[in-house]
C-alpha cells in the first residue's frame, strides 16, 4: 500500500503577502479516482488581524501536482465572492464538475457556483435553474452522481411550493431537478411540514428512484414514537430516514415515501442517530451505513458507545462486524463507504486496535470476510489522532487528514496542524 503526504497548494493568487497554512482535508475523488477534491484552510499573512480563510483545489495523484485553484478560477469572474466554504466534485478527470458554496462580500449570504472543466458555469446555479428567488442561505448540499439532482438544506423559506409555504423557521431539505428546473421539497409529509430541523445527509439514484437519507428529530413514521416526547437524554429523538420518489426524463413522478432507518429491533425508533454531517448515514449498493450510540438496534449491544451499523436493501439491520473482535470496547463512527458497500472505513481509539491510548485511528473493513486494517498509521504508533476522510468509489484509494507528525520522515507543510496524507 502506497502512503504518502498530499502537500499544499501555491497559494500566492489569492493573499496580499505570504500565507499560512493551518490545515488540509480530502473532499472527493473523481469517479476515474485520479482527482482529488482538496480543502485548504490558511491566513493571509499580509491581512490584520488575522481571518481564517478557505480554499479548494483538484489534485492530480497520477501526476502529483495541483491542475486546478477554484477560488481563482471563480474570483476571475465575480469580484464579489469572498471564499469558498464547500465543495463537492462529481465526474472524471476528463470530464468533471465541481459545485462550491461560496460566500460573498456583499452581504451575509453564500450561493453555489458551477465549475465545469476549469470553466465556471454559473455564479448562482440555484438562480439559473430556477430563477431569481432572492437570498437562499445554504447550509448542506450534496449532488446525485450524473449531476442532474441538486439536493439543498437551508432554513430559507423561498424554495416552497406557494400552496405550501415553509413557515417553520428551522432547516428544511429540498431537491433541484437542474435538469427540468424542478423542485421537491423533501421534509414535507402528508402535506404538512415538520416543526423539527432536517439534516442532509446523502442521495443516491437507485433503478429509477430517487432516495435521499437525513437525520432528524422529526417524526416521519408512525413507529417514530420517540419524536413525540419532551424529554429524555441528548439525541434520544434524533433518527435516520430515507425519503424515495420516482422520476423520469420529464420529472418526478409517484408519491414520496419515507423508511425509517434506525428501527430498534422491536421495530419502533431507536434514536441516537448521529447528526454530526461528517459520520452522516451513506449510501451503498447494498443497503445504507450510518452511525448511532443507541443499544436497541441490535442484542447484545453493551459497550455503551457509538457503534457503526449497517441496514441492507432488504431491511435488516446488524452492527459492523470485525474478525474475531465481538465487540469494540469503546465503538467506532463511520467515515466513508466505497460504491459497492465491500469497503467500510471506520474511526476508532479502542484498545483492540493498539495504538496510543484515546487516539482515533482510521480503519478500513473489508466486509467480505470482515477482516481489517489500520490505515492511519503507515506503520508506526501515531503519535496524535486521524481525523476523517474521503474513500474513492472503489475502495482502493484513502485520504484523511491528521495532527500525527511522526508519519512520514519529511513534513511538506510544517505549519499546518493538520496534514493531508
Amino acid at each position: 500500500m502506497a502512503f504518502y503526504q498530499i502537500p499544499a497548494p501555491d497559494l500566492s493568487s489569492l493573499v496580499i503577502a505570504g500565507s499560512t497554512v493551518l490545515a488540509l482535508s480530502a473532499e472527493g475523488f473523481s469517479t476515474d479516482e485520479r482527482y482529488l477534491l482538496v480543502e485548504v484552510q490558511y491566513v493571509d499573512d499580509g491581512v490584520v488581524p488575522f481571518t481564517q480563510e478557505y480554499a479548494y483545489f483538484i489534485y492530480d495523484l497520477v501526476d502529483q501536482a495541483y491542475v486546478a485553484n477554484l477560488n481563482a478560477l471563480i474570483g476571475g469572474d465575480a469580484a464579489s465572492i469572498t471564499q469558498i466554504e464547500q465543495a463537492v466534485l462529481i465526474g472524471s478527470s476528463t470530464n468533471w464538475e465541481v459545485v462550491a458554496l461560496a460566500s460573498t462580500s456583499s452581504d451575509a449570504t453564500n450561493q453555489l457556483v458551477s465549475i465545469t472543466n476549469e470553466s465556471v458555469q454559473s455564479l448562482d446555479l440555484i438562480a439559473s435553474v430556477l430563477g431569481d428567488l432572492g437570498d437562499i442561505d445554504v447550509e448542506a448540499y450534496q449532488l446525485s452522481a450524473d449531476g442532474r439532482f441538486l439536493v439543498v438544506q437551508t432554513s430559507s423559506p423561498v424554495l416552497a411550493n406557494d400552496a405550501y409555504p415553509d413557515a417553520n423557521d428551522t432547516s428544511d431539505i429540498y431537491l433541484i431537478d437542474r435538469q427540468n428546473g424542478l423542485v421537491e421539497r423533501v421534509s414535507f409529509i402528508a402535506g404538512s411540514e415538520v416543526n423539527e430541523p432536517t439534516k442532509l445527509s446523502d442521495i443516491r439514484i437507485v433503478n429509477g428512484e430517487l432516495q435521499v437519507a437525513f437525520v432528524t428529530d422529526g417524526r416521519y413514521s408512525t413507529s417514530d414514537d420517540n419524536s413525540n416526547e419532551v424529554s429524555g437524554s441528548q439525541g434520544f429523538r434524533s433518527d435516520t430516514y430515507i425519503w424515495s420518489r420516482s422520476y423520469d426524463d420529464s420529472g418526478f413522478t409517484g408519491s414520496a415515501s419515507f423508511n425509517l432507518i434506525t428501527s430498534s429491533t422491536e421495530g419502533l425508533a431507536s434514536g441516537f442517530a448521529s447528526t454530526d454531517f461528517d459520520t452522516r448515514a451513506r449510501f451503498t449498493d447494498t443497503g445504507v451505513y450510518f452511525t448511532s450510540t443507541s443499544d436497541l438496534l441490535v442484542s447484545n449491544d453493551s459497550n455503551a458507545s457509538a457503534d457503526v451499523f449497517f441496514r441492507s436493501n432488504e431491511g435488516v439491520i446488524s452492527r459492523l462486524t470485525l474478525d474475531y473482535i465481538d465487540e469494540l470496547s469503546t465503538g467506532s463512527e463511520l467515515v466513508d463507504v466505497s460504491d459497492s458497500g465491500r469497503f467500510v472505513f471506520i474511526r476508532s481509539s479502542s484498545s483492540e486496535f493498539g495504538g496510543l491510548g484515546e487516539v482515533d485511528q482510521i480503519i478500513k473493513v473489508d466486509t467480505t470476510d470482515n477482516s481489517y486494517e489500520v490505515i492511519s498509521n503507515n506503520g508506526v504508533v501515531a503519535d496524535s489522532i486521524a481525523l476523517f476522510g474521503e474513500s474513492s468509489a472503489s475502495g482502493r484509494s484513502f485520504a484523511f487528514s491528521s495532527l500525527a507528525s511522526n508519519l512520514v520522515e519529511s513534513d511538506l507543510t510544517p505549519s499546518s496542524d493538520f496534514d493531508l496524507f
